[in-house]
Parts: C-alpha cells; sequence; structure tokens
C-alpha cells in the first residue's frame, strides 16, 4: 500500500490542521496576554481575559488529544507505521494528561484573580505555552513521516 493509500486512513488531513491552527491561535492569544502582564502588570480585566483564553486552551485541546487518543486513531495509527517510536508516543500521550491538569489550575488562579506571584505566574504560562508548541511540532513531525511511510516490497 503507497503512502497515499495510507494517508486518508491516518487522518483527517484538514480537519488535524484546522485544529492545530486554532490551537496555534490560542497559544499566540495566551502567549501576548502573558507579555502584557509582565509589562503592564496585574489587573482583574487581564486576569479574566487570560482565564477566559487557558480555558479555550485546555477545551480545545481535550478534543484534539481525544481524537488522537481513541482507537484506531493518530497515535495508534503512528505506533503501527513507527513501531520504534513508541517511547515517544508515550510521553506525548503522558503529556496530555499533564497538559489538562496545569491548564485547569491555571484557569481557576486567574478566573479567581488568585494570583499572587504574578511573576511565577506569567513564567509559568510560557513555559506550558512552550511545551504545548514543543508537543505540537512533535505530534507534526511524526505525523509527516508516517503520511511519507512506504511500506517494503513483498517479494
Amino acid at each position: 500500500m503507497p503512502a497515499t493509500d495510507t494517508a486518508p486512513k491516518m487522518v483527517k488531513k484538514g480537519a488535524w490542521i484546522s485544529e492545530h491552527d486554532a490551537i496555534y491561535k490560542t497559544l499566540m492569544k495566551i502567549s501576548r496576554g502573558v507579555e502584557r502582564l509582565g509589562a503592564n502588570g496585574v489587573n482583574t480585566r487581564r486576569l479574566k481575559k487570560l482565564a477566559g483564553e487557558v480555558e479555550e486552551l485546555r477545551t480545545t485541546l481535550e478534543r484534539h488529544f481525544v481524537g488522537e487518543e481513541r482507537q484506531g486513531g493518530l497515535f495508534d495509527r503512528l505506533e503501527e507505521i513507527l513501531p520504534e517510536q513508541g517511547g515517544t508516543l508515550g510521553r506525548l500521550r503522558k503529556a496530555h494528561a499533564d497538559f489538562a491538569t496545569r491548564l485547569k489550575a491555571m484557569h481557576h488562579e486567574l478566573r479567581d484573580g488568585a494570583v499572587h506571584d504574578a511573576k511565577a505566574l506569567t513564567k509559568q504560562l510560557a513555559e506550558l505555552v512552550a511545551a504545548v508548541l514543543d508537543h505540537e511540532r512533535i505530534e507534526e513531525r511524526l505525523t509527516e513521516r508516517a503520511l511519507n511511510w512506504v511500506p517494503p516490497k513483498r517479494d
């Protein structure tokens, strides 16, 4: 089966690209919000806006992760095609739960205005944004490799 026959079974390309676009756009909104917090200080309006963006990211990621982790989903297909990447895929799966937990906690802290150390919060958010970006880039590289995979010829 050539790579082109594998692609449709691998991912619904348009939906997957749209999800990644939504994730990147939300990450950029959060990054700008973090920059504003760092430059202009904390106020209730900024915290509430950032809380909404963090919650938007959490819900977008959770939907995205469900699709990747479902039986027969992206990660199952990647493991079939790239079995040597099992360790990486395991780390990506584990990161999904970690991201959801961290984002939920940050959302509550921002929403409730319970920010005691704005500098620490901006650092945590910036680190989380970087981790999610790195995570998505790894997924994209693996998916690209799998989409370009051609099975060995059988004799």
